[in-house]
């Protein structure tokens, strides 16, 4: 007997079960999640002789949203600093988000997009007004200011007066507030002389700047003749190039044998020897850097018979010290500062998020002035 080949027979009667195409209007509908780009350290691993640049990538990540008390803030501008540069090497002890890829950048500024329940009436922040997020948090590690979107508590948000310029604005904590912080732990007298290191640095002029606002008087010490012009314009009272004079006499004959107050080095090696000498007896010097190396010499004879102490500054541990009252007369005073022109910067060069590798290879051209800002 022939057989009829029937086809295989379905209970169609639980239609919910089966998944249908949805119409353009539940596509519509649907919530979609933002996404923006970001530059991110993709691998820290690398050989030491890799390029800075082999270790960035721009990525697109999910945009944050204000949950109760919490800012989004549209950046819109970012310094390049050489922690920056460190992060992404790997090098830098601050920096160690939890997982890889994760987004460097120390400070940038740009626009609230977005406010958490409560915000507007505590804070009095509104959307689309120019403000500043304090980011460099340990549980914000990771999550920089490199990127479209950053989210930071609206008690870390400041609002940026008109008259300040968003490249200055973007550069409103890291320098600003330790040059400020570095001169109050020295603690000079009006007239008192302050020697630094790197005085042609973004951080060595606004030492200069907020000195002589303050009526401290400064010795500068550069490489080059060719910047001593311009520091001395920007307020700085003597400018030695350390590799023509000899810094110590030349300080003796400047201060009349007293010496400096105190002293700032961000070079290290045997040159904090030749800063702490220059130092009068019982003075302190404060290393905030190593550029030179990750040792330093001091001088048996500056530490011994001649008492001058020498101290490791890091921002983030002053600021520990503070109270809270003392931290917001330190903030409000640093963005007074700013409004007031007191503190001015250069630029060197500006580029997109997305051109970040020409950036990178920007700001570690030697003899650039200026800081290499990074916009939208």
């Amino acid at each position: 007997m022939q057989m009829t080949l029937q086809p295989p027979q379905h209970n169609f009667a639980r239609t919910s079960q089966i998944k249908q195409s949805p119409s353009k209007t539940e596509f519509e509908m649907a919530p979609m999640i933002a996404m923006h780009r970001a530059v991110q350290v993709r691998n820290v691993e690398l050989e030491k002789s890799e390029s800075l640049t082999n270790r960035v990538q721009v990525a697109m990540v999910p945009t944050p949203r204000a949950l109760p008390g919490e800012v989004v803030v549209h950046m819109l501008c970012r310094p390049v600093h050489p922690a920056d540069l460190l992060s992404i090497a790997g090098t830098y002890p601050p920096w160690q988000p939890p997982c890889l890829p994760a987004t460097v950048g120390l400070e940038g500024m740009g626009v609230v997009h977005e406010l958490g329940d409560g915000v507007e009436e505590e804070y009095g922040l509104k959307e689309g007004q120019r403000v500043f997020p304090y980011i460099p948090r340990p549980d914000l590690v990771g999550q920089g200011s490199w990127q479209e979107f950053v989210v930071a508590p609206a008690q870390d948000v400041f609002p940026i007066p008109d008259c300040v310029s968003d490249d200055l604005a973007s550069q409103f904590y890291v320098n600003p507030w330790s040059a400020l912080a570095m001169l109050r732990e020295l603690n000079p007298q009006k007239g008192d002389y302050i020697i630094q290191s790197a005085a042609a640095s973004t951080l060595g002029r606004m030492i200069i700047q907020v000195a002589h606002y303050y009526g401290f008087k400064t010795i500068n010490l550069v490489r080059r003749n060719d910047q001593k012009a311009e520091l001395k314009e920007l307020g700085a009272d003597e400018v030695i190039n350390y590799m023509e004079e000899n810094v110590v006499q030349r300080v003796k004959k400047v201060t009349k044998e007293k010496m400096a107050h105190g002293g700032l080095d961000c070079i290290g090696g045997n040159f904090t020897k030749t800063v702490m000498s220059s130092v009068a007896k019982g003075g302190l010097v404060l290393v905030y850097a190593s550029l030179g190396g990750k040792t330093l010499q001091p001088g048996l004879a500056n530490l011994m018979f001649r008492d001058v102490r020498l101290h490791g500054f890091w921002l983030s541990n002053w600021l520990n010290r503070l109270t809270t009252e003392a931290l917001d007369e330190f903030s409000e005073t640093v963005m007074k500062l700013l409004a007031s022109g007191v503190f001015q910067t250069q630029t060197a060069d500006v580029f997109p998020l997305a051109l970040v590798e020409q950036a990178i290879i920007r700001s570690q051209e030697v003899g650039r002035a200026g800081k290499v800002l990074l916009v939208n």
